[in-house]
């Protein structure tokens, strides 16, 4: 099990994009189980866009767990409240409901 923290994980997705090694590193995460420390700093348009590839790729495939100190509620303007928000906060809250 791969446990990071969310700010060491988007910077380690800046830095793929910036030396070509994007989808190298993204297969690498991809054995991440959980991101910790959620909510902890504003998430920009390219940390969002890569967050939505990670959990796109486990989608019905691998589980995720994220924590944070934010209720789920204040995700969505965590994300910036956009349409990316929305499809981010679909692949984790609809899971969350599949489970109840």
């Amino acid at each position: 099990m791969l446990v990071v923290r969310v700010a060491w994980f988007f910077e380690e997705l800046k830095i793929a994009h910036g030396d070509g090694s994007f989808i190298r590193r993204l297969v690498q995460l991809a054995k991440i189980l959980l991101l910790d420390d959620c909510g902890l700093q504003d998430v920009d348009q390219g940390a969002r866009n890569d967050l939505l590839e990670v959990l796109y790729d486990r989608v019905g495939t691998r589980s995720k767990i994220i924590t944070g100190q934010l209720p789920l509620e204040h995700l969505h303007a965590l994300l910036q409240g956009t349409t990316l928000a929305n499809a981010i906060l679909d692949r984790l809250v609809l899971r969350l409901a599949s489970l109840r």
